[in-house]
């Protein structure tokens, strides 16, 4: 669904099991394609009707992804970095 310049897209239940590598990647390449379009400045993500979340982290929401969001790489250094945070 398309409001205003976001793109609302609902996932399945299955892309909040992936790996974060394949996560990561799957968010990247949904923007990037996306955001191409004139009419479309952000990404927002729901699984089944739920806010996406940081892998293994659900009190962490990702919301509103746009081309600035970083690469695949920079996306997963920056969970993994968040990561280690929390285990500390």
């Amino acid at each position: 669904m398309l409001i205003n310049d976001i793109l609302y897209i609902d996932m399945s239940w299955q892309f909040s099991y992936l790996v974060p590598e394949k996560f990561f990647a799957c968010l990247s390449s949904l923007v990037k394609t996306y955001t191409t379009l004139s009419e479309i400045n952000f990404v927002n993500i729901t699984v089944e009707g739920q806010q996406l979340t940081l892998p293994s982290m659900p009190e962490h929401p990702i919301m509103l992804l746009s081309e600035y969001s970083g690469s695949i790489s920079e996306m997963l250094n920056r969970y993994n970095d968040f990561a280690s945070l929390k285990e500390s």
